[in-house]
């Protein structure tokens, strides 16, 4: 881990790129993707209120992020076709709940409310959705994106981000991967929190987003863990994916989430677990919490446990964890405590690798894109709320925790 950096020092220089703008100018609509994030395969215009796109791959063998502007459009709506649906990460009666979103601005979204699942034949469809023109440009994604710029508003908002906030590692592009320690920096024990190793799971940020919110006293409720516990967090491993519009699972030459191993091919993966064990000798990590998002079929949130073969002690923190958290999750989202796929770890993945080394408890966060178990679908702040529920139940596990004598 290299020396913590005050903030004015810490920036994540993501350019914008020529963005593609298919069709003749003057005859109809453009698809743009010149901004961060922005990502979109083959387009094409249908007519001035029709058109088709392809999920871009980006070298992910199933695509799944979309994220492009519609500029110049003159009719009130623009229907959208996903043509390459059923080559995307998900059954194809996933897509029957899935909502999309939109935005005049790339900061304010809404969902759309017009879908269908269009079938072809037996085998064979597309996914279809209408977006209200709400501007000169209408942004589209899958979810609601979330980007470095959002990571640099959120890190101005922590009072003590200067104190804390450090880099784990340069990207292969050159970028700051970024880390920040909270709580007690002489504490007898820590707990860990990483998102987006998949730059296209966006959930993963902004419950991130809540968990820092707490954890640096942004929200009026106070942690008591925070005085013996110190909480690190990983806001966004892939920050190249991030700021390409990737999808990024399974994206050669390693999955992110399959490189957890005594020498991993990614830097990031490299330098985060030679963090945790440096911190581990001084502060025996007690729980990891790695944040994800799972693809359209899943409507719902829920958590990966330790396996079938976890021990009593972790059986019993994970088994308080569900239900504190349960009791501290939105209503939005409605999570109970039997919320919990018990399959055994990836081979190479954090939770494999981490459970381990470091022989602590380490749960996989699976956010919804679209529907929860509640039937509503979900919003940006639900995923900031139940990121502050993550750390309400963490800091209720630690306290129930004797300190050692």
């Amino acid at each position: 881990m290299t020396e913590d950096l005050r903030l004015p020092r810490f920036r994540l220089p993501f350019r914008r790129s020529s963005g593609r703008q298919p069709g003749a100018p003057g005859r109809g609509p453009q698809v743009l993707t010149d901004f961060e994030g922005g990502g979109v395969g083959a387009v094409s215009l249908l007519a001035p209120d029709h058109l088709r796109f392809d999920a871009a791959a980006e070298e992910s063998p199933r695509p799944l992020w979309f994220y492009f502007c519609i500029a110049g459009a003159q009719a009130p709506a623009v229907r959208c076709d996903l043509r390459n649906a059923d080559q995307c990460l998900g059954p194809r009666r996933g897509w029957r709940t899935a909502r999309p979103v939109f935005s005049p601005d790339g900061k304010t979204w809404e969902r759309v409310l017009q879908t269908e699942y269009v079938e072809h034949t037996q085998d064979a469809g597309y996914f279809s959705f209408v977006v209200p023109v709400v501007g000169p440009r209408t942004y589209v994604a899958y979810c609601y994106p979330y980007g470095g710029a959002e990571l640099e508003q959120l890190l101005l908002r922590i009072p003590q981000a200067g104190e804390v906030s450090g880099v784990l590692c340069q990207s292969p592009e050159g970028r700051p991967v970024p880390y920040l320690r909270l709580g007690e920096p002489q504490a007898y024990r820590s707990v860990w929190i990483i998102a987006r190793q998949h730059a296209g799971e966006t959930p993963a940020s902004y419950t991130a987003e809540g968990v820092l919110e707490l954890l640096a006293g942004l929200e009026p409720a106070s942690l008591p863990s925070l005085h013996d516990t110190a909480y690190y967090v990983v806001p966004m491993v892939d920050v190249d994916g991030v700021r390409h519009g990737r999808y990024g699972k399974d994206r050669p030459p390693v999955d992110y989430n399959r490189d957890w191993r005594p020498h991993p091919s990614r830097p990031e993966v490299a330098a985060l677990i030679g963090a945790m064990r440096q911190a581990h000798v001084r502060q025996p990590i007690r729980l990891v919490l790695d944040l994800h998002a799972p693809h359209h079929g899943d409507a719902s949130c829920y958590l990966f446990g330790a396996g079938t073969e976890i021990d009593a002690t972790r059986a019993r923190r994970q088994a308080r964890f569900l239900t504190y958290l349960a009791a501290a999750g939105p209503e939005t989202i409605g999570f109970r405590p039997t919320d919990l796929r018990s399959d055994a770890p990836p081979p190479a993945s954090a939770r494999s690798y981490l459970q381990q080394a470091f022989q602590t408890l380490v749960l996989t966060v699976e956010m919804s894109y679209h529907l929860a178990q509640s039937g509503r679908y979900l919003t940006s702040a639900d995923y900031v709320c139940f990121g502050r529920a993550l750390a309400r139940a963490a800091d209720r596990c630690l306290l129930d925790e004797p300190e050692p004598r």
